[in-house]
C-alpha cells in the first residue's frame, strides 16, 4: 500500500509541476510544455510500476 501512496505522489508532483509550467506560457509554447509533461508522466508512471513489479516478485 505504500508503494501506491509513493506512485501516487510522484504522479500528483509531475502534474503539479505541469501545471506551473503552463501557467503563463503562450499559446507557441504549450506544445513543448505539453510534451514534456506526457514524458515526466511516463517516467513517473514506469518507475512506478517497475517499483510495483519489483515488490510483488
Amino acid at each position: 500500500m505504500q508503494e501506491k501512496k509513493a506512485a501516487t505522489d510522484l504522479m500528483n508532483e509531475a502534474t503539479d509541476n505541469a501545471a506551473k509550467a503552463l501557467e503563463g506560457a503562450s499559446y507557441q509554447n504549450s506544445d513543448t510544455v505539453t510534451k514534456q509533461y506526457n514524458a515526466k508522466i511516463d517516467k513517473a508512471s514506469e518507475l512506478a510500476s517497475a517499483k510495483f513489479t519489483q515488490k510483488t516478485k
